[in-house]
């Protein structure tokens, strides 16, 4: 990167960080514990006036303990919910425009993920075509994003910084995916881990770090 380029950054990340002081951050509540969603949740909803929440939710974990002991929950403290199973992995528009319009439909209020990537990811797309009705998603990418891996790798040269790259992420990443990357991750004597793409590649670095600091939970 030369001079001239580098200062152009710099300069534009600068005026970001001193507009951020600006800029009104609210701070998340955080609900942590092994009964969160069905003790803690509702109460946090009820709370913060909303009362018919859109489930997004892994089709993998559709049906199971999570998902029931949250929807009992819910109808206990009186509150509606419309289940969304439809996730795809690295979520295309016309799947988060589905989700959209069953948003809209069924005159949800609020959005809770359960599960991965995935369903993280199309919870925060549909959030974001919801709050912004009159844009699409072409229309809402982010201003500080990270193009290319190269762009990536281009920092790491320039800084002087020794890297491996791993890439064969699967969508919905298995145990099996995970241990690849864990046999990798430590063959490549790397000491941190970067997670470039969607929620397969931010699920994947995740397992490859959970079982790297905590080896028992390999099985």
């Amino acid at each position: 990167m030369n001079f001239f380029a580098k200062f152009g950054c710099r300069a534009f990340q600068k005026s970001f960080y001193l507009a951020s002081f600006l800029l009104p951050f609210r701070e998340p509540s955080v609900i942590d514990g092994s009964a969160s969603l069905s003790e803690k949740l509702p109460g946090e909803l009820k709370k913060r006036g909303f009362v018919n929440p859109f489930i997004v939710i892994d089709p993998f974990l559709h049906g199971k303990e999570a998902e029931k002991a949250l929807l009992k929950a819910l109808k206990e403290n009186g509150l509606g919910y419309t289940l969304f199973t439809e996730v795809i992995p690295n979520p295309p528009f016309d799947a988060i425009e589905d989700g959209v319009i069953s948003y809209r439909e069924n005159n949800c209020d609020s959005l809770i993920a359960i599960g991965g990537g995935s369903a993280m990811d199309t919870m925060k797309a549909i959030g974001a075509r919801v709050s912004n009705p009159k844009k699409d998603l072409l229309h809402l990418k982010g201003l500080l994003k990270v193009g290319t891996a190269k762009m990536v790798t281009d920092v790491l040269d320039e800084a002087g910084f020794p890297y491996e790259i791993y890439s064969e992420i699967k969508p919905n990443p298995t145990v099996t995916n995970v241990k690849q990357g864990v046999e990798a991750f430590k063959k490549s004597g790397a000491d941190c881990l970067i997670a470039i793409g969607g929620g397969s590649s931010m699920d994947t670095a995740k397992g490859i770090g959970i079982v790297s600091n905590n080896p028992e939970f390999s099985d």
